[in-house]
């Protein structure tokens, strides 16, 4: 047999090959499109005969999304979405939802959800309101935390971060509150007084101090949080010493450290 032959029989051993594996391929394409096809004929057989309102009950009982998009109604279907999603753990189904502010929400809600139960708290950096995405990291973070999983927030974040809360300010904010743990863990009141939120300061001085931020200890009208936010003294009821309580300067739009 000379080489010629002996080439010709093996090209048309790899074509046999190639065409069993094409046909395995199509056949099997063709199932899954034949099962796509069974499971919407029996989801639409299935609630055929439902009002929207059973149609969103039997969505959220059992937690399926498909059955969501046979609701009429625009809102309950988006509302169906949302509460699928975040019982799902799954944002991606957000997507799904036609009005901007429940698609948003839904996104917000589903992954502090999926932070509570992973424990990935960089997965904080995905949502996009500044509200939520600020109580989605003080809410996980917890005394292992560093200011590396400040930096891996950031990696995450969605490039659409709304409400002004830029990377700067998420690795400001990220880094206050690994501030807030160290300072409380080593009952270290300078580091406290370095926390730039003015909130945080406030907590974490109220910890260390063992003293209730609604507490009023000088009884000018200012609990100790609103002392720490106007910078005012919590032990003198007036810090400028200019015969008006701190409380009456706020509340008559005056500076209580100063003049005027």
């Amino acid at each position: 047999m000379n080489k010629k032959i002996k080439y010709l029989i093996i090209l048309a051993f790899f074509i046999i090959i190639i065409i069993i594996a094409l046909y395995f391929f199509i056949n099997n394409k063709k199932d899954i499109f034949v099962n796509e096809n069974d499971v919407e004929k029996d989801t639409d057989e299935k609630l055929l005969n439902l009002s929207d309102n059973e149609i969103y009950n039997l969505a959220t009982e059992e937690n399926n999304e498909n059955y969501c998009s046979k609701i009429k109604d625009i809102y309950s279907q988006d509302v169906c979405y949302k509460l699928v999603a975040i019982s799902k753990l799954d944002s991606e189904i957000c997507n799904k939802i036609d009005d901007e502010n429940i698609r948003l929400n839904c996104k917000n809600i589903s992954l502090s959800k999926a932070v509570e139960k992973n424990g990935n708290i960089e997965i904080c950096g995905q949502i996009t309101e500044k509200k939520s995405q600020k109580k989605c990291i003080n809410d996980n973070f917890n005394y292992k935390t560093t200011i590396n999983d400040c930096q891996k927030i950031i990696d995450y974040s969605s490039s659409d971060t709304t409400n002004g809360w830029k990377d700067f300010e998420i690795n400001k904010y990220c880094n206050n509150i690994v501030l807030f743990r160290e300072a409380v863990a080593d009952n270290n009141i300078a580091k406290c007084k370095e926390i730039f939120y003015s909130d945080l300061k406030a907590g974490c001085l109220s910890r260390l101090y063992n003293i209730s931020l609604t507490s009023d200890n000088d009884n000018d009208g200012l609990n100790f949080r609103d002392e720490i936010i106007y910078q005012t003294d919590p032990d003198n009821p007036d810090s400028d010493d200019d015969g008006f309580l701190d409380g009456e300067e706020i509340k008559n739009k005056y500076d209580p450290k100063g003049e005027g």
